[in-house]
């Protein structure tokens, strides 16, 4: 046996960690024998399944966080509900009014006020950098809020947390111009908010590919045709930001689980959370689809 007793929620997380023996040891404080004989099953072979990884969990996204054990993933990628509904006032004199934008049959966009939104997001940052610790990320996508003609909340939901860039996702189109009298200028970007631990780095296996990426990011959006969702983001941005995270991914607002499979082609661990049930069905209708995932992806969903 290893010379010190590891919790089983450790054992997971070395096990579910792609990264390499040295690597996962130094973050542990063992040797690479050890790590070996853990990812074999030669160490601590009677230690179970968590059932947490490679599955879609409903539920609230921070009660099934607070399940989660700090270091079972490394990075966070998500994208949260659009809050719309306390958009009402504001739509009613806005000429965008009755557009996709503010006006669709997701179940969880939510209704709350801006103060609430803004404090339920920051608990959901400080949970994810909370579970990715020092040497992990948090992807953080979201897009301009215009309320009361003008209020952006973007700023108050990232104050205070180590924001070390903003990503630009240029979606090369804007859905909705406006009409002839538009009151705001057809949005056609989102960002994405990158958070990280103090030791956070990009991985070597990723630098190649970032240098070329920069920090504004070509990527055309997906489309309610393609994923059952209306506001999905595409695979291929996932797959950046899990590439740049370097191991296991949580999505808490997983939706049609764009996170999921973008992590099954990556060949990396993923947790997947929403509270609605219709999406986990949407999720595994994806991920038999030939057009999202190669043929035999390495993490199916297990139930």
């Amino acid at each position: 046996m290893a010379r010190r007793k590891l919790p089983d929620t450790i054992i997971q997380g070395i096990r579910d960690d792609p990264r390499s023996l040295r690597k996962i040891g130094d973050d542990y404080g063992i040797g690479r024998m050890s790590v070996a004989g853990i990812k074999s099953r030669r160490l601590y072979a009677n230690v179970p399944e968590l059932g947490l990884t490679n599955n879609y969990h409903i539920g609230d996204a921070l009660a099934v966080m607070q399940r989660i054990p700090q270091g079972l993933v490394r990075c966070v990628v998500t994208s949260p509900p659009y809050n719309k509904g306390h958009l009402t006032r504001w739509t009613a004199i806005s000429s965008w009014a009755g557009s996709l934008e503010f006006e669709s049959d997701i179940a969880h966009w939510d209704t709350r006020p801006p103060d609430e939104y803004v404090a339920w997001q920051r608990e959901v940052i400080a949970r994810s950098l909370e579970l990715v610790g020092d040497n992990g990320a948090v992807f953080y996508n979201t897009k301009f809020q215009p309320c009361d003609l003008g209020l952006d909340t973007r700023h108050e939901i990232a104050d205070g947390f180590p924001l070390r860039q903003i990503i630009i996702w240029d979606k090369r189109s804007a859905i909705n111009t406006g009409g002839r009298a538009p009151t705001i200028l057809p949005p056609s970007y989102e960002v994405v908010l990158l958070f990280a631990g103090r030791h956070w780095e990009i991985p070597k296996a990723a630098r190649a590919e970032a240098r070329k990426w920069r920090d504004v990011w070509h990527i055309a959006p997906s489309t309610a045709s393609d994923t059952g969702h209306t506001a999905s983001f595409p695979i291929e941005l996932a797959r950046r930001c899990i590439k740049l995270g370097g191991g296991a991914v949580l999505d808490p607002f997983a939706g049609s689980g764009t996170t999921g499979l973008a992590a099954m082609g990556l060949g990396v661990p993923y947790i997947l959370i929403d509270r609605e049930p219709e999406y986990e069905s949407v999720f595994k209708r994806r991920w038999g689809s030939p057009a999202n995932l190669p043929s035999s992806p390495p993490h199916p969903p297990t139930r």
